[in-house]
């Protein structure tokens, strides 16, 4: 008898089919890795909008003046952050709202010697340092032309700019110009200190809106440029301790990408041990832990109410700037025009710019944010 032969049983092609999955998982990561990268160039490219900062192209901006000073060979380094500034250390430091930062900041920065230009300096004026000693806010000044009177070069050159703001005497010896006389004081102060210049300027003669008129850009331009090199540090209530690290670079994006993807593909590839056991935890994480103060050097170093005194001096003196007040204006009548601007009731932008002094980080944050919103309203009013 003639045996049948046995049927032939065709094994998985295991090889083949691995292979396949190999590479279709190399495919996947190379697409993943592709978008990554054009993400990351997106969002180098992407403009700020913080107010003062050179990446920012709108009105409260200060993209032009920054790049009329590189097309002129400065060197233009931008910072956020206390310890890229001291790493820096370029000729000259503009710091635009120097009052956002912690006297032992700003000790530190002007620990450096160097050059310092001052853009907007009202809240510092409250709480003065080393450097600044002797320098007083006087009044506020509404926004008009002012003219030099003075003999300082930069000024002469100007002739005239079209600001208003916080108004300054200086120390001793310093240099008054464009001074506004109901107000008591001038626009701008330079004086010299250990062989150093320090010069205290208007913000909005470096903002993009208004580097065109009068004078204002021949005067930026000329006390900024003084040097080949120029840190401009946009100071902010988000640098808690000064040291943190800039944001990553894109690069560094993308490899970090690369690196978990690679992971996970070698996870891929690993023998699986079946689902897990899942049982719930006895654990409660309280939702206060959670949470990440904005300011927690003021905190620590017990300075939430210097804070809180600089982000109100500085807002509502802009705010007040870009109405249009009058020099001296009360806080009733400030509430009640700004009110009248954005429909708030006044009693509630008086609790905003007057009301009690936060003690906490978490009431520094709040009320940043909340100055932050009312400012931007009056501003695009």
């Amino acid at each position: 008898m003639t045996s049948r032969p046995a049927p032939i049983t065709r094994l998985p092609d295991s090889a083949g089919g691995s292979g396949r999955a190999r590479w279709w998982a190399v495919a996947i990561v190379a697409v993943v890795l592709l978008g990554v990268g054009i993400a990351a160039q997106l969002m180098s490219r992407q403009p700020s909008t913080i107010p003062g900062h050179p990446d920012n192209s709108r009105g409260n901006g200060a993209m032009a003046v920054t790049r009329i000073l590189a097309a002129h060979g400065v060197d233009v380094r931008v910072s956020v952050r206390t310890d890229a500034t001291l790493e820096q250390a370029s000729e000259t430091i503009a710091i635009v709202d120097p009052g956002r930062l912690t006297p032992e900041q700003f000790e530190r920065i002007t620990g450096l010697g160097t050059d310092l230009v001052l853009l907007d300096a009202g809240g510092l004026a409250e709480d003065p340092s080393a450097a600044t000693s002797g320098l007083v806010r006087a009044g506020h000044a509404a926004a008009g032309t002012v003219a030099a009177d003075c003999s300082d070069p930069d000024a002469v050159a100007a002739g005239s700019i079209a600001a208003g703001g916080p108004v300054f005497t200086g120390p001793d010896g310093a240099m008054e110009c464009f001074p506004v006389a109901n107000a008591g004081g001038a626009l701008m102060v330079r004086w010299q200190q250990d062989g150093r210049s320090i010069t205290v300027i208007p913000r909005e003669v470096a903002l993009n809106r208004s580097l065109a008129e009068a004078g204002n850009a021949a005067l930026a331009l000329r006390v900024l440029g003084t040097g080949s090199e120029l840190t401009w540090m946009v100071a902010s209530t988000d640098d808690p301790t000064g040291e943190s690290a800039a944001p990553a670079d894109p690069l560094t994006l993308l490899w970090t990408a690369a690196g978990i993807l690679a992971l996970a593909l070698a996870w891929w590839q690993i023998p699986r041990f079946g689902r897990l056991a899942v049982e719930p935890l006895p654990v409660t994480v309280p939702a206060s832990e959670t949470v990440s103060g904005r300011g927690a050097l003021y905190r620590r170093h017990r300075d939430v109410p210097h804070a809180a005194r600089a982000l109100r001096a500085g807002a509502t003196g802009r705010m007040a700037d870009r109405i249009g007040l009058a020099p001296g204006a009360g806080r009733a009548e400030v509430a009640g025009r700004i009110g009248a601007l954005t429909g708030r009731p006044p009693a509630a932008i008086a609790a905003v710019l007057y009301g009690p002094p936060p003690t906490d980080a978490a009431g520094l944050s709040t009320l940043a944010h909340a100055l932050d919103i009312l400012e931007s309203e009056v501003h695009h009013r």
